[in-house]
């Protein structure tokens, strides 16, 4: 198996006001001349905002971006207000630009993982693999791996909760106990 791991503490780490972002590329003040990107992918980052906390109106340009809500309920705006649950992933396409805001406006914290991409015709929301123990799902090579919950084996290596894998040839996960983990095509 060709695959680089990084785990869940080696992630770079932001604070902001009510929000915890979590990244595993270079971004922002995180400079790592040699974690750029993976194929296509820019950027995979997890946030969560405590209730009433956010992002602002900001804005993003020549990337298609993915968000995936993994708890609670995230309200996205862009020009209309769109309340977003976990069940599935929606991407922006940000093209030449769009203003866009994230924010928390109910009563409990939210968690979602956010990722951006070189703009492209492959689309690149990820596919979600829920396991119980001992169940199996195969990932095509040039993949990249996040475990958003509970514990998987990736051809018999451990990867728990932040853990990601960056894949060059296909493998197989296996569930240990519940569990999920996003995968994108890169």
């Amino acid at each position: 198996m060709t695959a680089a791991l990084q785990r869940s503490a080696a992630r770079f780490v932001s604070y902001g006001d009510g929000w915890v972002g979590r990244f595993c590329f270079s971004y922002g003040e995180h400079y790592d001349p040699v974690n750029l990107s993976f194929g296509r992918m820019l950027a995979c980052n997890e946030f969560e905002l405590e209730p009433g906390a956010g992002f602002g109106p900001h804005r993003h340009a020549g990337v298609d971006i993915v968000t995936t809500v993994l708890s609670g309920t995230l309200t996205h705006v862009t020009g209309e207000e769109q309340e977003v649950r976990p069940t599935g992933s929606y991407l922006l396409p940000a093209g030449p630009g769009v203003e866009h805001d994230e924010r928390n406006d109910t009563d409990a914290p939210v968690r979602f993982v956010q990722a951006w991409f070189l703009p492209g015709t492959a689309d690149p929301r990820p596919v979600p693999h829920v396991l119980e123990a001992g169940q199996t799902a195969g990932v095509a090579g040039s993949s990249f791996v996040l475990v958003t919950y509970g514990q998987v084996e990736l051809e018999g290596t451990a990867l728990a909760v932040g853990d990601s894998a960056r894949l060059d040839e296909s493998v197989e996960l296996t569930g240990a106990g519940t569990s999920q983990a996003l995968v994108w095509r890169v």
